[in-house]
């Protein structure tokens, strides 16, 4: 089932009413600059559901460690959309690092399905940086997601 496509280190785990789910990291654990990308699509029933797993979700990156505020208007995102930095911060539970120097979440809803792409390195890790990640995701997923 797509929905155990999940690690049981996930921080923050999946939000509930999860249908199912996708993850993919890409990058090199230690290398200078951005040297991970991470992205999350899950599935829920509806824009109801998904609009309270976003709040859910937030709440969780915000406990996980991305505690500064960052406007995400300049993505074009739409409303329905939240993105957060930290420092010393998860990005991807499966590498044995753990944790980078600075990192960045963006979330956003499309239809039934929210997306999320964390950013991380040891130093460069901005909005700009995770902009060239976000719209060939946004794309894609709007296509199959709306």
């Amino acid at each position: 089932m797509a929905a155990t496509n999940t690690n049981p280190q996930e921080n923050p785990a999946p939000a509930t009413g999860l249908q199912a789910g996708y993850r993919q990291t890409i990058g090199d654990p230690g290398a200078p600059g951005v040297n991970t990308v991470r992205t999350i699509l899950e599935l829920f029933d509806s824009p109801a559901v998904t609009r309270a797993a976003l709040a859910a979700t937030v709440k969780g990156y915000e406990g996980a460690g991305y505690t500064q505020l960052v406007d995400p208007s300049a993505l074009g995102l739409g409303p329905e959309t939240a993105a957060r930095s930290g420092s010393n911060v998860p990005v991807a539970p499966q590498f044995a690092q753990g944790n980078v120097k600075q990192g960045i979440v963006v979330l956003w809803r499309s239809g039934n399905l929210l997306l999320i792409q964390v950013d991380g390195g040891d130093s460069g890790v901005t909005l700009d940086t995770a902009a060239r990640w976000i719209g060939p995701v946004n794309a894609s997923a709007r296509a199959r997601g709306s």
